[in-house]
């Protein structure tokens, strides 16, 4: 057996870079319910209370998918690239919902809409990069 001077790690494997895509998936999760909760709730608009469940749906998956890439590690990443996904596909649903059936503003598609994109996307990111090789101690 061989003495390797480095170790190459994946993000979603042991340690810290799954502990950290863990807690970005909770603060992500967090974003799109903090959102979701008063669109869904406070809303007189019918087509804006449906966005407002979509994103709460979004928030569900992705405290499960939290939970999954915590528990899980490695196996858990295609899990965590297909939530990411979803959150994408979700907040332009959301804006398109708002976009199209109820005044919005330009803001209201950015916050509802563009919010859960950038957390899609920065999960995708996170959950595809690789770290560095580590030297071995």
């Amino acid at each position: 057996m061989t003495d390797s001077p480095t170790v190459s790690t994946v993000t979603s494997g042991s340690g810290f870079p799954r502990v950290t895509l863990g807690v970005v998936w909770v603060l992500a999760a967090l974003v799109v319910g903090v959102l979701g909760w008063p669109l869904n709730r406070g809303s007189d608009w019918p087509d804006d209370r449906v966005a407002g469940g979509v994103l709460l749906g979004a928030f569900l998956l992705g405290v499960v998918t939290a939970g999954a890439v915590l528990h899980y590690g490695y196996q858990a990443r295609w899990l965590s690239l297909g939530t990411s996904a979803v959150f994408v596909i979700a907040g332009a649903a959301v804006a398109v919902m708002l976009s199209a059936f109820g005044p919005s503003f330009a803001s209201d598609l950015l916050l509802f809409g563009g919010l859960p994109v950038a957390c899609g996307v920065v999960t995708g990111l996170l959950a595809l990069r690789r770290v560095a090789a580590v030297p071995r101690r």
